[in-house]
């Protein structure tokens, strides 16, 4: 088994959608899983973040919000503990929005596992 830690950082949540992450779709992968989630808000304006978890083949929809809007208050830094440990499987992706852009910075820590062969 072989193990890799990817960060994922968006400096600057932007007010679109944008997929963050996709899981390898290689015959040897076998599922990641977030295992450190923050966001911090560097300005004035209390602004929110929504992130998604998109089976594969999927797309960004209110049906798959793991982190439904949630207020990250000015000047604050939130640990978003609701998708720590989320398991994500070949082809899933990870997507954020915030309600204003340019407010948040977003960084992911996710752990990749492999077979051998």
């Amino acid at each position: 088994m072989a193990v890799f830690y990817i960060d994922v950082v968006q400096e600057q949540v932007t007010a679109s959608d944008v997929t963050l992450y996709t899981a390898p779709s290689t015959s040897n992968f076998e599922s990641a899983h977030i295992i450190y989630a923050n966001c911090a808000n560097e300005s004035a304006t209390d602004t929110e973040l929504t992130i998604n978890i998109v089976q594969s083949g999927g797309a960004v929809a209110v049906t798959n919000r793991y982190l439904p809007p949630k207020t990250i208050f000015a000047g604050r830094t939130d640990p978003l503990t609701p998708i720590v440990g989320r398991a994500i499987k070949t082809g899933d992706f990870i997507s954020s929005i915030a309600s204003l852009a340019n407010n948040l910075n977003l960084s992911l820590t996710i752990k990749e596992i492999y077979t051998d062969t």
